[in-house]
C-alpha cells in the first residue's frame, strides 16, 4: 500500500513537472512571436532557443518540437552558428522520423548544417566542398527559401575568398540563374551574385582547347544573365538620374565582350546586347565619328580586369562636356579617373547630330590582362 502511494506521488510529481515545462515552452514561443512582430531579432532568437529547449523536456518527438528546433536554427545560423548546430542535429533526427518536413525537408536541413560547419572552419576547404555537395541535393524551390538562400550567398563569398573558382562558378552560377526565375529578385542582389560568377570565370582563363570551350560557355552564360538583369531595369531618363546597378551591368557586359572578342568568340563582336543605357539612345542609333587617342594605362596597373562606364554630353563644337563615372567594376578601380581624364580630350564630328543625340551619352571602356585583338586600349 505504501509503495502504491509512492508510485502515485512520483507520477503526480512527473505530471506536474511536464505540465510546468509545457507551459514554459509555450510562453517562450509566444514571446518569440511577439519579438518577431516587433522586429527585435535578438529577443526572438533568445525566446526561440528557450521554446525549443523547453519542448525537448516536455514532449516526445513531434511536429511541434521539430518546428521549434527549426525556428531557432533559422535565426541562429547567421548570428550564432555554433549555437545552431545542436538544434539542427535535433531537427534532422526529427525530419528522419517525418516531422517538420513541410517546412524544411531533410536535404535542406543537411545543407544548412553543412554550410554552418564550413562557416565554423573558414580556412578549411573540405567543409566548403561538402556544403557544395549538400547544396546539390536541394530542389530548386527549397534553394530559394530565405534561409537556404542567405547561406548560399555566405558560402559563395567564402568560396571566393578561398579561390575555389570552379566551385564559385558552380554555386554562384546556379544561384544567379535561380534568382533570374524569381520576379521578386532585386537587380542589385542579382548583380551581386552574378559578379561572383564573372570574377571566377575570368580567373579561369584557358590553357587548352578543352578549357577554352568551357571558358567560352561560362563567359556566354554570365553575359546572358547580365542582359537579363539589364532588361529588367530598362533605359534611364538621363545620365543625371542613372541607375547604379544598370551602370555596373553595362560595365560588366563591356568587359565580358572584350574577353569574348579577344578569344575570338562571336558574341564579343556584337555592337550591343539589346540594352539601351538612356532613352535617347533608342532614337540616336548609329556610329559617331571621333577624333580620339587610344587609351593608355600605367604598367603598374597591368594584370587587372576592370571596366568603366562613362556618361557625358557633346557640345556644338564636338567637345566632350560634363563627363562622369556612372559605374565601374571592380568598385573604385584605378581606371575610372584615368579614363575620365582621357575622354575629356576627345572630339566628335557633330555634323548632322541633333542636340538630343549629343546629350546623355554613355560609353564603356574595358581593360583586361590578355592582349585584346579588337580594342584600342594599351598598357603605357
Amino acid at each position: 500500500m505504501a509503495m502504491g502511494r509512492k508510485l502515485m506521488l512520483v507520477t503526480l510529481c512527473l505530471a506536474m513537472s511536464i505540465g510546468h515545462a509545457f507551459a514554459d515552452w509555450q510562453e517562450s514561443y509566444l514571446s518569440y512571436q511577439q519579438a518577431m512582430q516587433e522586429g527585435d531579432r535578438d529577443a526572438a532568437e533568445r525566446h526561440a532557443r528557450e521554446a525549443w529547449q523547453g519542448s525537448r523536456e516536455a514532449m516526445p518527438p513531434s511536429e511541434n518540437r521539430a518546428l521549434l528546433a527549426q525556428n531557432y536554427a533559422a535565426l541562429a545560423v547567421l548570428t550564432d552558428p555554433q549555437g545552431s548546430v545542436e538544434a539542427l542535429d535535433d531537427a534532422i533526427l526529427l525530419a528522419e522520423e517525418g516531422f517538420g518536413t513541410g517546412n524544411f525537408d531533410r536535404p535542406t536541413l543537411s545543407f544548412i548544417r553543412a554550410e554552418v560547419l564550413s562557416q565554423l572552419r573558414p580556412t578549411k576547404r573540405r567543409p566548403m566542398r561538402e556544403a557544395v555537395k549538400a547544396l546539390d541535393e536541394l530542389s530548386a524551390k527549397n534553394r530559394t527559401l530565405t534561409v537556404p538562400l542567405q547561406l548560399q550567398l555566405r558560402l559563395i563569398d567564402r568560396l571566393h575568398e578561398a579561390r575555389l573558382w570552379p566551385e564559385v562558378i558552380e554555386v554562384a552560377g546556379s544561384t544567379s540563374d535561380l534568382l533570374g526565375e524569381m520576379d521578386s529578385t532585386s537587380p542589385a542582389l542579382a548583380v551581386q551574385v552574378e559578379a561572383f560568377r564573372t570574377h571566377a570565370v575570368l580567373k579561369t582563363q584557358p590553357e587548352s582547347n578543352v578549357q577554352e570551350s568551357r571558358f567560352a560557355r561560362n563567359l556566354e552564360a554570365t553575359r546572358q544573365r547580365y542582359v537579363q538583369i539589364g532588361s529588367q531595369i530598362g533605359p534611364q531618363p538621363s545620365i543625371d538620374e542613372f541607375d547604379e546597378t544598370l551602370a555596373r551591368v553595362q560595365a560588366y557586359l563591356g568587359l565580358i565582350r572584350a574577353f569574348q572578342a579577344s578569344y575570338g568568340h562571336p558574341s564579343g563582336e556584337r555592337a550591343e546586347d539589346g540594352i539601351m543605357s538612356t532613352a535617347a539612345e533608342r532614337s540616336c542609333a548609329g556610329e559617331t565619328t571621333w577624333e580620339k587617342r587610344s587609351m593608355s594605362f600605367p604598367r603598374s596597373q597591368y594584370g587587372t580586369n576592370a571596366a568603366v562606364l562613362i556618361g557625358y554630353h557633346i557640345d556644338e563644337a564636338g567637345r566632350v562636356t560634363e563627363p562622369r563615372i556612372l559605374g565601374e567594376v571592380p568598385m573604385a578601380s584605378p581606371f575610372g579617373e584615368r579614363v575620365l581624364q582621357q575622354i575629356s580630350k576627345w572630339e566628335a564630328d557633330v555634323d548632322g547630330l541633333s542636340e538630343v543625340c549629343r546629350r546623355d551619352r554613355t560609353n564603356g571602356y574595358p581593360v583586361h590582362d590578355r592582349p585584346l585583338m579588337h580594342l584600342s586600349h594599351r598598357i603605357g
